[in-house]
């Protein structure tokens, strides 16, 4: 996926700095849903035993 390819074939073309946010902002929200996910697991863990 390279700059400019989530646009659905339109003329703007992502510059660097861009593609770094976006792809900034998308490894922030991984990671949350990732940490949420784990605290589930936890709290289910913990009800189990």
């Amino acid at each position: 996926m390279g700059a400019g390819s989530m646009t659905g074939g339109a003329a703007y073309q992502m510059t660097a700095e861009d593609e770094i946010n976006m792809l900034k902002a998308n490894a922030d929200y991984i990671k949350n849903s990732l940490d949420e996910i784990n605290k589930q697991i936890k709290e289910l863990e913990k009800k189990s035993s």
